[in-house]
C-alpha cells in the first residue's frame, strides 16, 4: 500500500509505502472462518516487540502494518473485505502550536529543509524505487542553517544539542491531528522516553515531484506537540462497525461496469476455471485469437458458431447465399420464427445473432455464392460474378486461420478445399448423412509435407473419391435436394468439429499435426490425441476414429490441382465449372480408370437413400480381390 501526495504535474509523484498482507480467500466460507483475533494478536505482538527492542529507531516502517482479508465473487462482481491496521490507543496529545510550515519554521529554515528533501527524493529514486520511508527525522542546525536527514531516530531520544532542532517529516494524506499514521510513532517515542519532550512534525501536503532539483512546501503544515511517557501499549486493530462487530465492506462493482465487459469477463472466467482446475497446459489465447471462417450458415454452421463462441473465439465469419425459411429455426439454432419470410440471408442474420449473444465477438455475415464444379457459367455476367466470388473467397480464406466446410452439397466444398490447401490453413469438414456423420481435418500442403518426419500426408474430403464433384442438385426430387438427417446428428458433428479445432490449435504443429490408424500414435494436445477423422453412426451408436491418407490424384488437394490454380487462378476455375470431366482429366483419374481392370476392383453400390453428400460415400479403388489358391 502506498501513501501518496497530490499528483504532481511534473515528474510524477513521490510515494511512501506501508508493508502489509492482502489475503484473497477462494471461498466465502474460508473468508468467514478466518480467525481475525489470531491475525490481530500476531501483528500487534510483532509491532510491540519492534518498539520495546528499539527496532523502529532504524526502521520506522515497522510501526505501520496492515492486513486485508478479501473475498471476490467473480460471478457477481462483489468484493467483501475486512481491514486491520493496528493503531496505539493514546491519551490526548497536547498540541502546542500548529500552522503553515513557512510561518512555523521561518523562510530560511524551510528553504534548507526543502533542499535536503530534494536529496532524499533523489536517493529514494536511485535505491528504493521512488519510495520514501513513512517517517523521516530531519536535523536542522540553526547556527549554520543546514538540514540533514538522519539514518535513525536515536538522536531524537538523546539530550538535545545547542542550536539543533529536529523535525519529523511524513507524507500525510489525512487531515487532522494526530493522523492515524502518526499515532504509532508518537506512542513509540513516548514508550522510549522517561520525560516529556517537545516534537515538531512536518506534514508534507504539497506536490512533491519525483524528478527535478526543487521542492516547494507552500501547503505543508507543522504541528508542535508535547509527548509524554507511554508506559503500556494497547492497540486498536480491526476497523469496527460496533463494539463487537468488525466492519465489513461490500463493494458492488456491477453498477459501475459496462455490461459488455461483464459478459466478456464472465465468458473468460469459465474457460480459465477449466485451465486452472483441469487442463493447466491449454493455451486459451491461441483459441481466442483464431480467426474462423465458416463456409455454410445452416444447421452445421449455426451450431459450430455457437460452439466456437463458447470456446472464447472472438472472430467468426459466415459465408452463405441462402435465405431463412420456416423450416430452419427448429434445426438451426441462431434463427427464430421472426427471421422467417422476410428475405433475410442466413449468413448476415447468423452473425447478428452471435453479436446479440456475445457483443464482444467480431462476427461478419457475407452473402455470396461459391463457384462449384458442374454448375456452368455461360453468360458474361455469370462469368464476371463467378470470378469476383472466386477472388473474394480466396481473400477470405487467406485472411482467416481456420476454415470450416459446413455446406450441404459436395461440390460447394471443392473450391474452399483447394484454397485452404493453397494457403496451408487448418481446414475441417463436417458432413451429415441420415444417421451417419463424418468430421475430418485436411492435411498440410504437398510441398510442406516431409514424409520421413511427418509420416503419411493426411487426405482431404475428396481424397477417397475417384470422381470429380458434379452438380448434385440437378434433376433431384425435394427429398434428395435437402439434407435429411436425424435432428440431433448436427449437434454431435458440430460439437466434434469445434473441439477438433481447439485441440489442433493446442498442438505444436497445428495443421501439420500427425495422425495414425492407431490413436495413441497421433499428435496429442492437452485435450487428447488428434485423429484424422471421426465417423459416427447413430443406427449402431458407434463412434470411430479413422485415418485417411492423401490421394496423389485427388481433385481437391493434389499437387496438380493446387499448382494449376496457383498459376492460372480463374482461368483454371472456369473450365472446372463448365466441363464435368475436366478435373478427372487433369489429375489423371480418367487415364487411371481406363487402365484399371474393373474385374479386380470391389465396387460399392449406393442405395437410393445415399448420395454423393453422404459421408459414407467413399469409393475405394485398387483394392484387389484375393484370388483363391488352387488345391
Amino acid at each position: 500500500m502506498c501513501i501518496r501526495d497530490r499528483i504532481s504535474t511534473l515528474g510524477g509523484i513521490i510515494e511512501s509505502k506501508i508493508n502489509g498482507l492482502l489475503r484473497n480467500t477462494n471461498t466465502f466460507e474460508e473468508f468467514l472462518k478466518t480467525n481475525r483475533k489470531e491475525v490481530a494478536e500476531k501483528m500487534t505482538l510483532e509491532m510491540t516487540e519492534a518498539i520495546h527492542k528499539g527496532a523502529w529507531l532504524a526502521s520506522p516502517e515497522a510501526l505501520l502494518k496492515f492486513y486485508m482479508l478479501v473475498h471476490v465473487d467473480l460471478k457477481q462482481y462483489v468484493v467483501k473485505y475486512n481491514f486491520c491496521m493496528p493503531q496505539l490507543k493514546l491519551p490526548k496529545i497536547p498540541l502546542l502550536k500548529s500552522g503553515k510550515a513557512e510561518k512555523m519554521l521561518g523562510k530560511e529554515t524551510l528553504l534548507s529543509v526543502e533542499s535536503e528533501l530534494v536529496k532524499v527524493v533523489q536517493a529514494a529514486n536511485a535505491t528504493q524505487q521512488g519510495f520514501l520511508p513513512p517517517f523521516l527525522l530531519i536535523e536542522h542546525n540553526k547556527a549554520t542553517n543546514v538540514s540533514k536527514c538522519c539514518d535513525s531516530f536515536k538522536p531524537l531520544l538523546s539530550p538535545l544539542q545547542k542550536d539543533v532542532h529536529y523535525l519529523v517529516a511524513y507524507i500525510d494524506p489525512i487531515n487532522g491531528y494526530p493522523s492515524s499514521l502518526l499515532k504509532n510513532l508518537i506512542g513509540a517515542i513516548g514508550n522510549s522516553l522517561h520525560d516529556k519532550v517537545s516534537v515538531t512534525f512536518l506534514s508534507l501536503r504539497d506536490k512533491i515531484p519525483k524528478e527535478g532539483d526543487k521542492i516547494e512546501l507552500h501547503d505543508s503544515l507543522c504541528f508542535e506537540t508535547l509527548i509524554d511517557n507511554v508506559p503500556t501499549l494497547e492497540w486498536d486493530t480491526w476497523i469496527m462497525k460496533e463494539k463487537d462487530t468488525i466492519f465489513e465492506w461490500n463493494i458492488d462493482l456491477k453498477q459501475h461496469m459496462d455490461k459488455v465487459l461483464i459478459a466478456e469477463s464472465a465468458v473468460d472466467l469459465n474457460l480459465k476455471l477449466m485451465k486452472w482446475r483441469l487442463v493447466p497446459d491449454i493455451d486459451l489465447e491461441v483459441v481466442k485469437n483464431c480467426k474462423c471462417l465458416l463456409v455454410g450458415a445452416g444447421s452445421l454452421g449455426c451450431q459450430v458458431g455457437r460452439n466456437l463462441l463458447a470456446w472464447g473465439v472472438r472472430n467468426i465469419t459466415f459465408i452463405d447465399n441462402g435465405k431463412i425459411n420456416f423450416s430452419n429455426p427448429v434445426r438451426q439454432c441462431l434463427f427464430d420464427f421472426e427471421d422467417c419470410g422476410e428475405d433475410k440471408f442466413k449468413a448476415v442474420v447468423a452473425a447478428e445473432k452471435l453479436k446479440k449473444i456475445f457483443p464482444s465477438v467480431t462476427a461478419t455475415g457475407i452473402k455470396m455464392s461459391i463457384p462449384m464444379p458442374g454448375h456452368p457459367v455461360e453468360t458474361k455476367e455469370a462469368i464476371e460474378e463467378a470470378k469476383m466470388n472466386t477472388e473474394r473467397l480466396e481473400s477470405l480464406i487467406k485472411d482467416h486461420d481456420a476454415i470450416f466446410l459446413l455446406t450441404d452439397t459436395r461440390e460447394s466444398r471443392w473450391l474452399p478445399t483447394v484454397l485452404a490447401q493453397l494457403y496451408n490453413k487448418i481446414c475441417i469438414t463436417a458432413a451429415l448423412g441420415f444417421d451417419t456423420f463424418v468430421v475430418l481435418r485436411h492435411g498440410v500442403r504437398h510441398d510442406l509435407h516431409d514424409p520421413i518426419k511427418d509420416g503419411e500426408r493426411l487426405g482431404c474430403y475428396f481424397c477417397g473419391d475417384i470422381v470429380a464433384p458434379t452438380n448434385t442438385m440437378k434433376d433431384r426430387t425435394l427429398d434428395q435436394q435437402c439434407t435429411v438427417s436425424r435432428p440431433a446428428l448436427c449437434s454431435l458433428a458440430s460439437a466434434l468439429a469445434a473441439e477438433f479445432l481447439v485441440s489442433l490449435l493446442n498442438t505444436a504443429a497445428k495443421v501439420g499435426a500427425k495422425s495414425s490408424e492407431i490413436l495413441e500414435k497421433c499428435d496429442r494436445s492437452p485435450l487428447g490425441p488428434n485423429p484424422q477423422q471421426i465417423r459416427g453412426d447413430l443406427s449402431t451408436w458407434n463412434l470411430s476414429c479413422l485415418f485417411g491418407q492423401a490421394f496423389s490424384s485427388c481433385v481437391g488437394c493434389s499437387k496438380t490441382v493446387v499448382e494449376e490454380y496457383s498459376k492460372k487462378r480463374f482461368e483454371f476455375i472456369l473450365p472446372v465449372l463448365n466441363k464435368g470431366d475436366y478435373l478427372e482429366d487433369l489429375t489423371g483419374i480418367t487415364k487411371m480408370m481406363k487402365e484399371v481392370d474393373m474385374g479386380e476392383v470391389d465396387i460399392i453400390e449406393l442405395e437410393d437413400s445415399q448420395s454423393f453428400s453422404s459421408p459414407l460415400f467413399f469409393p475405394f479403388v485398387g483394392r484387389k480381390k484375393k484370388k483363391k489358391k488352387k488345391k
